[in-house]
């Protein structure tokens, strides 16, 4: 059915070049993207480029069939895994100084390494791209964040930067949370909005080979919403407390059944604070709310009730929470603006913070992220929590799972 949508609004420009007209051939390749298989190992933004590629190749040999769809996504998929594995390094910066030492995190092969001094030839090499993408940017780079580098193995280029700012926002995600913890509200007066994050990317990110050369002699990656750099942290003066967190939350995420969704909430989490709209970055942490709760499909008082359940003053946590829904629902509908934006989004925040301690330092042995909601969802009353395990046993009886 997709398919034959897409058929109907093909078109063949002057150029010979296929073309689809309106915005809704976005709509369906989303659905392509959902509906289409592909093997578990296929990076998602291989998977994209496939969809992409595939369906403007297809519809310029004749009428768009799902088996002549089908026949290009293979052909492109089988080039892909042709393709040999290389080392690429994707060389950017941080909002940070005072590193005394390089920093280290280890991914499998791959590595993140913050430089306490610029790597000469990864410099000379990147200035060469960042000298022209500059002039694109409506604002100045910043001069005196600390470098660093993110080395992986891929097999092109996109899928190598995608790696490597996965990698760098997971970090990152694990160190803004424990700076975040110790700051559980701010109130700006006036002047540009800053994140709530503390360690941010520069805006430029270039591609290399492992000794420095550009790998990417066209092409950069950069933060679109990037308006000025911010106040750099201290790092040393954080040091020890960050590599120990870290160490500590990479420890327990291993140990995880649903380590990967809490890495996925982890870098949300870190994108969404980095937004200096305030609004977007209200909204964006809402999704890792829903995440950490595993109510993504469920109702907001679910979400609400689930999202309270960890504090001892539920009822006044869930009033709260119900204004930040409200604040929610506005915003989205009538793209309501409020003089209270950064007091909510600090509130949420403290939420999220809460939900991330849950998950990630008590270890009640849950199997999947739905098994912690179910958790969130049970009754905080004593005589209501008997209850339930009582019925639990007389079930296992009656099913002679167990004996008297």
């Amino acid at each position: 059915m997709v398919v034959e949508k897409i058929q109907e609004i093909k078109e063949i420009g002057g150029d010979g070049k296929v073309r689809f007209k309106g915005f809704i051939h976005e709509e369906y390749r989303s659905i392509l993207f959902a509906i289409t298989e592909f093997p578990d190992d296929l990076p998602e933004i291989e998977k994209r480029r496939i969809i992409s590629q595939g369906l403007f190749s297809a519809a310029g040999k004749g009428t768009l069939t799902k088996n002549t769809l089908i026949s290009e996504f293979n052909q492109l998929l089988s080039l892909y895994y042709r393709k040999k594995q290389k080392r690429f390094a994707l060389y950017t910066s941080l909002s940070v100084m005072n590193l005394n030492n390089e920093v280290r995190e280890y991914f499998g092969r791959d590595q993140l390494i913050i430089d306490n001094k610029p790597h000469p030839k990864f410099q000379t090499e990147s200035r060469k791209i960042t000298d022209r993408a500059v002039r694109m940017m409506f604002a100045e780079i910043p001069k005196f964040y600390k470098r660093v580098r993110v080395h992986v193995t891929a097999r092109t280029e996109s899928e190598a930067a995608d790696l490597a700012l996965n990698h760098l926002d997971l970090i990152r995600g694990i160190w803004n949370l424990r700076l975040n913890f110790a700051q559980p509200m701010r109130l700006s007066f006036g002047g540009k909005t800053k994140p709530v994050n503390r360690i941010i990317t520069g805006p430029i990110h270039t591609l290399h080979y492992p000794n420095g050369k550009i790998a990417a002699e066209d092409r950069w990656w950069y933060e679109p919403t990037f308006l000025e750099g911010i106040k750099r942290l201290d790092f040393d003066k954080h040091h020890d407390d960050l590599i120990s967190f870290t160490k500590s939350v990479r420890d327990n995420l291993e140990e995880s059944p649903y380590s990967e969704e809490l890495k996925d909430a982890l870098r949300r989490y870190c994108r969404a604070l980095d937004e200096r709209n305030l609004n977007n970055a209200f909204l964006r942490l809402w999704s890792v709310l829903e995440l950490l709760t595993a109510t993504g499909n469920q109702r907001y008082d679910v979400t609400i009730k689930r999202a309270s359940y960890i504090f001892e003053e539920r009822e006044y946590y869930r009033h709260l929470l119900d204004q930040l829904r409200e604040y929610r629902n506005s915003t989205v509908h009538d793209d309501a603006q409020t003089q209270e934006i950064e007091t909510y989004l600090y509130q949420l925040k403290n939420f999220v913070d809460e939900l991330f301690r849950f998950h990630l330092f008590n270890n009640f042995g849950f199997e999947t992220i739905e098994d912690a909601g179910t958790f969130l969802s049970l009754p905080i009353d004593s005589d209501a929590l008997k209850k339930r395990r009582d019925m639990a046993i007389y079930a296992l009886r009656y099913r002679s799972y167990e004996s008297e």
